[in-house]
């Protein structure tokens, strides 16, 4: 058991039932923290609650990707956005790839901002979350796995690796190969198996295998995505053991930029502040409005001190976070303090 360290940070406590995603999350979000890496979904405290249940604290992220794509005008982010995002995100994935393990569900419900303020730098900065599917490619000894066939679709239909539909054994060129769907998907807004997906849905699946394991980068890298071709030829020549030039990748990404005149700067189509801005740590807190807003998502349910009773904590379903945040703390003095008390007496946790 751990002890819950707050320090005032805006934070939310899940309630999800004990299996093998939630024991694969912890576990690879323990070694991600022991390595140090930035940009990962951090873990605060945890342990375990009757009735097959287990409580994950972490802090509260921004949005995700899928909710900013929701509020765009044309459902895509600009090309600058995109790539943008990709570079953030060959870096999570060279980091996850450094201890040993592929994500293996890239795709916009896992990406969120750092911060739901978009005024602060901090909102630039993009999270990977969710291991739950996330494997190991390296066995007991640190050798990579063998190549294997027959291994059960894993990972989500729009983004998954073309492999995954073959059903070969997944390793770092299949999270490049959902990174690059991902891209070309914020530049268009579609992707080619998209739109036969919206009226065949009964044979949805087949249809997006056939798709994606017939396709060629050429035709992957179409319109306003063609700037991602030479990403796209290095990675499908990559080999299952190889591993990949992560350098060389973010190069091709920051041409595509350049090609278009644009220089990274981390502003996001999203971004409200100004790039001279001085940095200042009261800042960094977002505020009563910002907090209210995010809170306002449906994949989030606010709760009142309250409904932290051991008798409602056990009436808590799957997926229905509970959010504690700072502009209560104002008028409830301490409460950050008394929720995770309350939930690490409940479990036993010292």
């Amino acid at each position: 058991m751990q002890n819950c360290k707050f320090n005032k940070e805006l934070i939310f406590a899940q309630i999800v039932k004990v299996n093998q995603d939630s024991v694969k999350e912890i576990t690879v979000a323990q070694q991600i923290l022991q390595a140090n890496l930035d940009g990962f979904s951090r873990v605060i405290a945890h342990g375990n609650l009757p009735g097959n249940l287990m409580y994950i604290i972490m802090p509260k992220y921004g949005p995700s990707l899928k909710q900013m794509l929701r509020r765009s005008r044309y459902k895509r982010f600009s090309i600058k956005s995109s790539v943008q995002i990709g570079i953030q995100l060959l870096d999570r994935l060279s980091d996850l790839h450094s201890i040993g393990y592929i994500h293996a569900d890239l795709k916009p419900d896992n990406i969120l901002l750092a911060s739901a303020n978009r005024k602060i730098k901090k909102s630039s900065k993009i999270i990977l979350i969710d291991y739950g599917i996330s494997r190991s490619y390296r066995d007991a000894f640190g050798d990579h796995v063998p190549f294997r066939k027959k291994v059960p679709f894993c990972g989500n239909l729009l983004f998954a690796s073309k492999n995954a539909f073959l059903q070969y054994e997944q390793s770092r060129r299949d999270d490049l190969i959902s990174l690059l769907y991902l891209v070309s998907f914020f530049v268009t807004g579609d992707l080619a198996w998209i739109v036969e997906l919206r009226s065949n849905e009964d044979e949805f699946f087949d249809y997006v295998a056939k798709v994606k394991i017939n396709l060629t980068p050429e035709e992957i890298c179409t319109g306003s995505a063609r700037g991602l071709l030479p990403f796209a030829r290095e990675i499908f020549s990559y080999d299952y053991l190889d591993k990949p030039d992560y350098p060389k990748l973010k190069h091709m990404l920051v041409k595509y930029l350049l090609a278009f005149n644009v220089t990274p700067n981390q502003r996001f189509d999203w971004s409200k502040f100004q790039l001279n801005e001085p940095k200042v740590d009261q800042n960094d807190r977002p505020g009563n409005e910002n907090v209210e807003e995010a809170l306002e998502h449906e994949d989030f349910k606010r709760v009142d001190i309250t409904d932290l009773s051991p008798r409602k904590l056990n009436q808590v379903r799957e997926q229905q976070p509970i959010i504690v945040d700072n502009s209560i703390v104002k008028r409830v003095s301490k409460i950050n303090l008394r929720v995770c008390t309350h939930i690490m007496q409940y479990s036993g946790c010292q």
